[in-house]
């Protein structure tokens, strides 16, 4: 009996010796996982921002390029008015009493007149050949909403002379090719605040992001 007691003593007395864990363990533990879940959310939050912006920065090169070789073709344009003493007439149509609108697409023929490479006949615009798209910057295959294409620049591959925006759009061209030195604002927002008529030898506009012309919000144009 006496040795059952000793022995329950003894089993007490090193029960109370055993070392016990730290009540502010679990604590600490649960604060350490709260400062790695906040740090996770805070580099997540980081990279998110950072990828955003790398996303823009695309597309702002092709709001820039685009206006650049909106100005840069007006440009052109009045060039060939300045030698000629008249605007190039896109094909298919006549200059007379109203101003002409076309397009930078192979089929309007104004890209093909302005680099100088029309056949030759008596149509023959450009007599000179003279390039007024020198230094333009060239287009190149991208991926556009509607699949691969050229984007961004003058296309001269294959035959082909045209000019595309930064998203693949064809531009869209206004000439004063009834010699009255104005032209009809095409921007119905401008319209509305009162800017009917712009005094204007060449409008050039493209509908950017979402290939849109309706649409002028995202429209870039040549003119301020």
């Amino acid at each position: 009996m006496r040795e059952n007691s000793e022995e329950a003593a003894d089993l007490d007395r090193n029960a109370r010796s055993a070392p016990r864990g730290n009540p502010l363990e679990p604590r600490r533990i649960s604060g350490c996982l709260s400062w790695f879940f906040a740090g996770a959310i805070l580099l997540g939050c980081l990279f998110g921002i950072a990828l955003c912006s790398q996303l823009q920065i695309p597309e702002r090169a092709k709001l820039t390029d685009s206006r650049m070789l909106s100005k840069f073709i007006a440009g052109a344009i009045t060039q060939f008015y300045g030698d000629y003493g008249k605007l190039p007439v896109p094909a298919g149509q006549t200059a007379g009493s109203l101003d002409l609108t076309a397009d930078t697409s192979e089929k309007s023929g104004l890209i093909r007149i302005l680099l100088g490479k029309e056949a030759d006949g008596p149509s023959k615009q450009n007599i000179r050949n003279i390039n007024y798209l020198e230094g333009m910057k060239a287009a190149r295959r991208g991926q556009a909403h509607d699949g691969p294409k050229w984007i961004g620049g003058l296309i001269t591959e294959d035959g082909e002379c045209a000019a595309v925006d930064g998203w693949g759009n064809f531009f869209q061209v206004r000439l004063d090719t009834n010699g009255d030195r104005a032209v009809e604002n095409s921007n119905p927002d401008e319209i509305r605040d009162g800017r009917l008529i712009l005094q204007n030898k060449v409008l050039i506009w493209c509908s950017g992001k979402d290939h849109r012309e309706e649409t002028w919000s995202d429209n870039i144009k040549s003119w301020d």
